[in-house]
């Protein structure tokens, strides 16, 4: 292979050999440096004529309306997005709360008992977990 074949890709800088077809245009080495130098064009494209973008994204959303009403017309049931989750914060205010009433008719150390019980059993919240991270180095901190 000579050095006068390879080329070097736009995205990664990386040298490829591009495909025979298209030695003369090729400016990227695959599928991965293909999509980001689309990207790249693209916001390029709208940061040069963002009303002519925002006209366009206007349109392609209400034709994707339009797609949806037709769908639930044909269904019987609507195209819809999944129901929020229901957050436990209420619940466990409820709980605090009965806890704080008890708490104020005996005192302080049955009250830090009783919390620290409520915590242990109440519901962790999606994407938490109980495991403590580990405590942070300091040595990367200036003085």
């Amino acid at each position: 292979m000579r050095i006068s074949t390879l080329k070097r890709c736009t995205e990664c800088r990386r040298r490829f050999v591009p495909e025979p077809s298209a030695h003369d245009h090729q400016k990227v080495c695959g599928a991965e440096c293909r999509l980001l130098r689309r990207r790249r064009l693209a916001r390029r494209r709208r940061a040069r004529s963002v009303q002519d973008c925002r006209v366009d994204e206007r349109e392609r959303q209400r034709a994707f309306r339009q797609r949806l009403r037709e769908a639930s017309v044909a269904d019987t049931e609507p195209v819809r997005h999944a129901p929020a989750s229901v957050s436990n914060s209420a619940e466990y205010s409820e709980k605090v709360l009965g806890a704080w009433d008890i708490a104020v008719a005996l005192s302080r150390a049955s009250l830090r008992r009783q919390l620290r019980v409520l915590s242990r059993t109440s519901i962790a919240s999606a994407g938490t977990s109980a495991e403590v991270p580990s405590a942070m180095s300091r040595a990367g901190l200036g003085p």
